[in-house]
């Protein structure tokens, strides 16, 4: 057996590199059960530390800036995220990572597809037609050759010190990990900024009628497009559906289907401190990050599931509408929400002239019902029309305009609700779907 040994070592910042665990920490999933997959990926870069994670659907890289480093670029090592994360805390001052990778190529005997002399070290492969019994080599006296097969094994050492202290912990080899770009990848790819208020807002108005169910693909995301000069995004969970326009302007080759999960990453990022967000696309990852900061970037994989058509299901005509004050309507649902029930969230909706009336019945609590002032030119004949006080009192939340308008066909048809500016080809809308009481 022939054994190479590799070794190099980094000194970094431990402020900067436990900033750096603690992003990647967020990611990992510790009941996944790949044990390479519940590690943080260190890899001594050019004057760097790189730190990765990822749960194969969402993908943290960073980079920590060395104070020295010594020995051969490229050596990485898997070690278990929480516990890295709790050790590089308690360090007094900064960290020095000595990673020692031992490879080697062993031959045992066996299943191979190629047969080795053990008298003069010569060896063939086999071909379908050419299964020799004697070694070729002239003068070799050796009779049958033996099958063998080359067994590669790798073994890595990571050591952390700082100061005092000195922790040698288990570690895996970083080729087990799945493949993360690297920084030269990133810098060539096409980086487009858009506002993180923008961005945020579009999050904010959406994801939460996107579905939990991540088995639903289709319905698991939120779809962003861009077209002329305004950015839409949309979500559904089958029972409601919310579309967000804003004015921007993306270049996308096609509507880009973001899984929640990075959704929700997308949105952490657009906090107080970030003005702009750089987004790239390169095949079906979306990659993120705060503008002009490229110490850690986000990725995450693009669901390749059709999203709904989301135009058919808003409605375009409507026997009915009516104008209603947000803040009335809101306060209402939040009462009438006290008597309903855990399970059944359900209110009718009574109109009846210029009044609605909201009623709902748990026969655990009773009953309650609530009266509100709307504005119509339509005329309602005892319309009645059930519906979730969760999806109507969300929904509300998300109207920025004093009054909102209410829209309807029949009982059994969906609601459209939208803010005064709004209509039901352009701005923000809501749409919810009946109830059976």
């Amino acid at each position: 057996m022939t054994t190479q040994i590799r070794t190099a070592s980094i000194t970094v910042s431990r402020a900067a590199l436990y900033q750096q665990l603690t992003e990647a920490k967020r990611i990992v999933d510790p009941k996944i059960t790949a044990p390479i997959l519940r590690t943080v990926l260190l890899t001594i870069a050019n004057g760097a530390l790189s730190v990765a994670a990822t749960d194969m659907r969402l993908n943290v890289l960073g980079q920590v800036a060395a104070v020295s480093q010594t020995g051969e670029i490229g050596l990485s090592c898997g070690i278990d995220a929480k516990k890295l994360h709790d050790v590089v805390k308690a360090l007094p001052g900064d960290v020095t990572l000595e990673i020692v990778e031992r490879s080697g190529t062993e031959r045992r005997e066996g299943g191979g597809a190629v047969r080795w002399c053990k008298v003069c070290d010569g060896q063939v492969a086999l071909t379908p037609g050419y299964q020799p019994k004697f070694c070729p080599k002239k003068g070799c006296t050796a009779s049958a050759l033996v099958d063998f097969k080359m067994v590669s094994s790798f073994d890595v050492t990571s050591t952390l010190s700082s100061g005092k202290s000195r922790f040698n912990l288990l570690s895996l080899s970083g080729s087990a990990f799945p493949k993360m770009p690297d920084t030269d990848t990133l810098a060539k790819l096409d980086w487009q900024t858009l506002s993180a208020e923008t961005l945020a807002e579009l999050i904010d108005g959406t994801l939460f009628s996107a579905s939990l169910d991540a088995t639903r693909e289709h319905l698991y995301a939120c779809l962003l497009e861009s077209k002329a000069g305004h950015l839409r995004m949309v979500s559904t969970d089958g029972h409601r559906l919310s579309r967000i326009d804003r004015v921007g302007e993306l270049k996308l080759a096609q509507p880009l289907c973001i899984p929640r999960d990075g959704i929700v990453e997308l949105r952490k990022l657009c906090s107080a401190k970030v003005r702009n967000v750089d987004l790239a696309v390169s095949g079906m990852t979306l990659y993120f990050r705060a503008s002009g900061q490229t110490l850690t970037t986000y990725s995450t994989i693009l669901s390749t599931a059709q999203f709904p058509p989301y135009e058919q299901v808003i409605p375009r005509y409507s026997a009915r509408s009516i104008s209603v004050e947000v803040a009335a309507l809101t306060a209402a649902v939040k009462r009438l929400s006290l008597a309903a029930s855990e399970k059944t969230t359900g209110a009718a909706l009574n109109f009846a002239f210029n009044k609605l009336t909201l009623r709902t019945d748990n026969p655990d609590v009773g009953t309650a019902e609530e009266d509100i002032d709307f504005a119509s030119e339509d005329t309602f004949d005892d319309f009645k029309f059930g519906i979730s006080l969760r999806y109507l009192g969300e929904a509300l939340e998300r109207i920025a305009t004093p009054n909102a308008i209410l829209r309807l066909n029949g009982q059994l048809d969906p609601l459209l609700m939208y803010g005064t500016g709004s209509d039901a080809t352009h701005g923000d809308v809501f749409v919810v779907m009946p109830m059976r009481l």
